[in-house]
């Protein structure tokens, strides 16, 4: 059964966020060097209170990403444990057939139905928390040095970092909650979830704080 893709409206809103275009040049900007564009970056950032608001955007996200993966496996514990019913259904009289998947069906609608609260949830605060961390970056200064840092390639010729960089989603056992596996006594338990959303956090394997403002970059890096 086709499901209806939640908070469709929250990230029409979001795509239609207006961003800001690069300043126009200052004098002197050309003989910025990554250093000192960097420093710069750093202090504006700094008063746009970036790394507040990316660890406030960074949790919703974490917590969004949690909820929507255990509703995933949810959806593929139920479709598992169904498997050998829809078999037995192919080959039983039509009546009987008929029975056995609106049982299914109903099984199915019953728990969307008792995710879609959750799901809208999780995708509301998927949509702020991006909204949020975009519109600190929004600034037409950070823009033109972002595209500066680009130009003097920065990021490539930036050290490596002095420690590992950590991971912004804790990959541990899934959060306990009212979210439940619904799968019957019998079904398979052990099932691999092909559903599960990207990591918005992903690592890069350089970093530069001149990349902060550019769309390769991440506000999460370690610092």
């Amino acid at each position: 059964m086709a499901q209806e893709s939640p908070g469709g409206a929250g990230f029409a809103g979001l795509a239609g966020l207006k961003l800001a275009q690069p300043e126009p040049e200052r004098p002197g900007d050309r003989a910025l060097g990554c250093a000192e564009i960097s420093a710069e970056m750093g202090r504006i950032m700094q008063r746009r209170n970036v790394s507040s608001v990316a660890h406030s955007s960074k949790r919703k996200l974490c917590h969004s990403k949690d909820v929507l993966d255990r509703q995933a496996a949810e959806q593929q514990h139920l479709q598992q444990s169904q498997t050998a019913g829809r078999i037995a259904a192919s080959a039983a009289p039509q009546p009987t057939a008929r029975a056995m998947h609106a049982t299914m069906d109903a099984e199915t609608v019953a728990l969307n139905q008792s995710q879609q609260a959750d799901r809208n949830a999780a995708t509301s605060d998927m949509v702020s928390g991006s909204a949020n961390m975009l519109g600190v970056m929004n600034d037409g200064r950070l823009m033109r040095l972002s595209v500066l840092s680009q130009g003097r390639h920065c990021a490539a010729n930036a050290p490596p970092p002095s420690e590992p960089a950590e991971g912004a989603c804790d990959e541990g056992p899934p959060p306990r909650g009212k979210v439940q596996s619904p799968v019957r006594p019998g079904a398979s338990s052990g099932a691999v979830n092909p559903m599960r959303t990207p990591d918005p956090f992903a690592q890069s394997g350089k970093r530069s704080a001149a990349g902060a403002a550019s769309a390769a970059a991440d506000p999460f890096a370690h610092r």
